[in-house]
């Protein structure tokens, strides 16, 4: 409901361009609606057993987990394109990981609507957790906290659902 509010707000003022990641569980009839509302649209697949691989090369490499799960090379891809055909105003991302794929876009003013802080939910997690998990999840907090604090440094605006988030990352930034 949020993200659908977003697009209808900026497609009432703007052309909207959108690369979109799509897990092998999504509704793809959604795809029609959302080619009505775009001036363009790139649904990029999610490969479950790929996403794997990728979060495991994260382990390894000391970055967040989370953005290992989504670095899909197409959606890096249909980026570029996009750039090289247009002109951007704004570049408006939705979750987290998704700025990993904007990361050279530093010219274009970028607003990133984080929803919720999502390395408080892992610590959180940890707190719960036990054994293995705990570890990994405690290991996603700081990376992922690290990214988080590293989008609020290099975007123009973050949003977030409610006030309290709002103060999570304020306390950290």
């Amino acid at each position: 409901i949020r993200s659908y509010h977003w697009l209808e707000a900026l497609r009432s003022r703007h052309e909207v361009h959108m690369v979109t990641l799509r897990d092998e569980t999504s509704n793809a009839e959604h795809e029609s609606q959302l080619r009505r509302r775009c001036a363009s649209l790139s649904v990029i697949e999610l490969s479950g057993w790929r996403s794997r691989l990728r979060t495991l090369g994260s382990l390894v490499r000391g970055e967040a987990l989370s953005l290992g799960h989504f670095r899909e090379s197409g959606a890096q891809d249909a980026i570029r394109r996009l750039s090289r055909d247009v002109t951007f105003d704004l570049i408006f991302e939705y979750s987290s990981p998704m700025a990993m794929f904007t990361a050279d876009s530093s010219q274009t003013p970028r607003i990133m609507d984080m929803v919720d802080v999502d390395s408080a939910k892992f610590e959180s997690y940890a707190r719960l957790g036990r054994g293995g998990r705990r570890i990994i999840y405690r290991l996603e907090a700081g990376r992922l906290g690290r990214f988080e604090e590293a989008i609020a440094a290099t975007h123009d605006a973050v949003v977030l659902c409610t006030e309290p988030e709002a103060d999570i990352l304020r306390g950290r930034c």
